[in-house]
């Protein structure tokens, strides 16, 4: 799980109280990497980063069994890795969790007036002052950077949570018309009255908690489907 923080805060601290919630949920080991920081270390630092760690993991571990999420920042992260290990034609693996992600640094957050007022989390300029820190000179419309304007074949079973309060649900909605365009499988869970990064309450918020449990049974089913597959089958006698 990679962490959100809008590339240049945060830790993986930010996601322990949610790791845990979903170890409990599904007996999963949940891996909680550090990534480099801009404006100190701007793209494609952060990307390298996560490639080296699902280097690793990958290394020990049948990428079947691995599902990789992120939120925030870090869920644009996460879909950025993907496709980057796509165009590799590299293992991927048996799923991807992105909450509330952040999946296109170009968009302009200031149009929607409404929605910006209703997110208590975020708002647009800093947002795009974090945006242009991890740019630092690379154009935002980089797929690594805005892994939305990329292309969304050919990716594993992806889950979506956001809230419809928060100022980056735009970015979940758009990944959803682009995956199903595209012929992949996608879930969309949006939460009524709910805030960025919600999920990440669990244990203090019972949407939080249904949240970490939808995300639960997501990895159980896509690991489970993945190791199926990959099982040799028994001729027929």
């Amino acid at each position: 799980h990679l962490h959100g923080g809008g590339y240049v805060v945060g830790s993986p601290l930010l996601a322990q109280a949610w790791a845990a919630s979903l170890v409990a949920a599904t007996g999963a080991t949940v891996v909680l990497p550090d990534y480099r920081l801009a404006p100190e270390h701007p793209f494609p630092a952060a990307l390298d980063d996560a490639a080296a760690v699902w280097q690793e993991l990958s290394s020990a571990i049948d990428p079947a069994r691995i599902v990789l999420s992120g939120d925030s920042a870090g869920a644009g992260l996460a879909l950025a890795l993907i496709a980057r290990l796509r165009d590799a034609h590299a293992a991927l693996p048996a799923g991807l969790v992105l909450i509330s992600p952040w999946l296109d640094l170009t968009a302009n957050r200031r149009t929607d007036h409404e929605l910006a007022r209703r997110d208590p989390m975020l708002t647009a300029g800093w947002l795009e002052r974090s945006a242009d820190a991890y740019g630092a000179g690379t154009a935002l419309s980089h797929p690594g950077i805005s892994p939305l304007l990329g292309s969304q074949a050919g990716l594993p079973p992806v889950l979506v949570q956001s809230g419809a309060d928060d100022i980056l649900v735009p970015d979940s909605l758009r990944l959803a018309r682009a995956v199903d365009d595209a012929g992949g499988e996608i879930t969309l869970s949006i939460g009524n009255r709910l805030w960025h990064d919600f999920p990440l309450q669990a244990g203090m918020l019972e949407s939080a908690d249904r949240a970490v449990r939808q995300a639960g049974a997501f990895v159980v089913r896509v690991t489970a489907d993945a190791t199926n597959a990959a099982a040799p089958v028994d001729p027929v006698r």
